[in-house]
């Protein structure tokens, strides 16, 4: 079999195209290995979300459907009672946010709005199912000059001052800035 130096090099050669086929096969399975993990975890954290999404819609129904009634003292009275049950979700302040600014209350608002945004940034996303990024872009448009000009005048005005920030705070978001 291994007669003369030509049998070797062709035997070394056949052994080492093996070498090269095993090699390139666990590459390619180790590369769909990693895509399909990768892949799992992309469509694992959608579902996430989205539960996440339907889970605060069904919580906050009540809310919803009494705010676009225009039924803002209902809606905050229903607010109320679903923040007992979860205090410290974002969403329950960004609704806050949002009622108050129909209600005119737009310190407590902006504040509201600030408070949940910061806690959770994806309700001011692009393409998020709960998104109130066209409401922020409302209110910070209408009262950033209003409050710039409140705080020109009077340099002392805390509220104003307090409410600048939260204005600049959420244009920064709206911008893409984060934490």
């Amino acid at each position: 079999m291994l007669v003369d130096r030509y049998d070797r090099l062709l035997w070394g050669a056949f052994i080492l195209l093996l070498i090269a086929i095993a090699t390139t096969t666990a590459y390619s399975l180790q590369g769909s290995a990693y895509v399909t993990q990768h892949n799992d975890r992309n469509l694992e954290r959608k579902i996430t979300e989205r539960a996440r999404f339907d889970y605060l819609a069904d919580l906050y129904a009540p809310v919803t459907a009494a705010l676009e009634a225009g039924d803002f003292s209902h809606a905050l009275l229903a607010l109320e009672e679903v923040q007992r049950s979860s205090p410290d979700e974002a969403y329950g302040q960004v609704l806050k946010g949002v009622i108050l600014s129909k209600m005119g209350a737009i310190d407590a608002a902006l504040e509201s709005l600030a408070a949940g945004i910061k806690q959770n940034g994806n309700y001011i996303d692009r393409n998020g199912s709960l998104s109130y990024r066209k409401t922020v872009i409302a209110l910070v448009a209408n009262q950033l000059p209003l409050y710039a000009a409140r705080v020109a005048n009077d340099a002392e005005d805390t509220v104003a001052l307090t409410t600048k920030r939260h204005l600049h705070y959420l244009q920064s978001r709206l911008a893409g800035g984060c934490e």
